[in-house]
């Protein structure tokens, strides 16, 4: 092999590795924040919420918070902080589809329980804004209807983007092992529009 060709190898390499190891740090500081955040309000959420009565309200609170703590699982796993060897891995490609699109279907539910907003922490307007409408709006189930249906737009906008378009493939590089990869199969102009 030339120089020219290790070159080029390691530049992909950087290329590929670079932006996964970035990701990865995102979704350690991520699970951190929320980690650190439901250790601390613990004791008032035992306070507040465990002896309450079984209600929407506190099923919407406990479906938020467990799934919320399922999706940081999965991001620490997806890390590779929990995943097994690459040895173990390689031999395994449904291991791979199924990790990926259990992360797709927690994404969509979060998107679902939140109406359209995927950022960590949520925005304020677009938390449960269809029960907030509700509440603003004097009980008029018309409005808050029509908000609730017009933040699920996102919701099926990814759904179809992560369970119509994405493919998975194992990738074995000669340096570092063997990777999970998924990739999109939509053209770049229709992404972009």
């Amino acid at each position: 092999m030339s120089d020219e060709d290790t070159q080029d190898i390691v530049a992909g390499l950087v290329g590929y590795l670079q932006p996964a190891w970035v990701g990865s740090c995102c979704n350690v500081a991520v699970a951190s924040l929320v980690i650190y955040d439901y250790a601390t309000t613990l004791e008032r959420e035992v306070e507040l919420m465990w002896r309450r009565k079984l209600t929407s309200v506190t099923m919407l609170f406990y479906l938020n918070r467990w799934v919320t703590v399922i999706w940081v699982a999965h991001k620490l796993l997806i890390s590779n902080l929990l995943s097994p060897p690459a040895d173990i891995r390689s031999h395994i490609f449904h291991s791979c589809v199924a990790l990926s699109e259990l992360g797709n279907a927690l994404n969509i539910m979060l998107l679902l329980l939140w109406a359209g907003s995927l950022m960590i922490p949520p925005a304020p307007t677009t938390v449960f804004s269809g029960i907030r409408i509700y509440a603003v709006s004097s009980g008029t189930w018309i409005l808050s209807a029509i908000v609730a249906f017009l933040s699920l737009v996102p919701v099926a906008t990814n759904s179809y983007y992560y369970f119509a378009t994405q493919s998975y493939a194992i990738d074995e590089y000669f340096v570092i092992g063997t990777w999970c990869d998924y990739f999109t199969v939509l053209d770049e102009a229709t992404t972009l529009k």
